[in-house]
């Protein structure tokens, strides 16, 4: 049976519901999956020959921390969370190297919008931080009501103490 492993590759892309691509050792795009064309808003055959940073961040050269980058000098798989702000979403974003005859002739690069995710981790977080503060005042109050209490209570102490004193009796408390 002979296979078109180009049409299989690009059916089995497609097939898959995140958003991925395929880059040469240069980060042009070779491949990708229609996900990946509906997250960054444009036509496959407007991505397939473009950089990825250009596509993805606007800019000129790779990120700073680029997991691509890492992969093509370790040849391992990389991962990292992101802020894009040109698009205001988090992303995780992975990369794993694709290998020729031993050697890495180009790389993986899979993209998730987390950005919900991590919305709700942060209102979650909020929420708890909100909490917290509301039982630290809480505290605060009982600790001042505590502090009150037992000013009264050396004061009346002190008080005995005068009054037995006057009387010719030794303190009672020590204050």
């Amino acid at each position: 049976m002979n296979i078109d492993y180009g049409k299989f590759w690009s059916n089995l892309f497609d097939l898959l519901i995140h958003p991925i691509f395929l880059l040469d050792l240069e980060c042009n795009i070779i491949n990708c999956n229609q996900p990946f064309a509906v997250l960054i808003k444009k036509e496959k055959k407007d991505i397939i020959g473009r950089k990825c940073y250009e596509l993805m961040h606007a800019m000129t050269g790779p990120l700073g921390e680029c997991p691509y980058q890492k992969t093509l000098q370790s040849q391992m798989p990389q991962s990292k969370i992101i802020f894009d702000p040109q698009a205001k979403r988090w992303l995780s974003v992975g990369t794993s190297p694709v290998l020729g005859d031993g050697k890495i002739v180009g790389g993986l690069h899979l993209v998730l919008d987390i950005t919900q995710e991590k919305e709700e981790a942060e209102r979650l977080l909020l929420e708890e931080r909100d909490k917290l503060n509301e039982r630290v005042e809480e505290l605060n109050r009982i600790n001042a009501i505590m502090i009150g209490r037992e000013t009264k209570i050396i004061e009346v102490k002190r008080e005995v103490n005068k009054l037995l004193a006057e009387s010719g009796r030794p303190p009672k408390y020590q204050v």
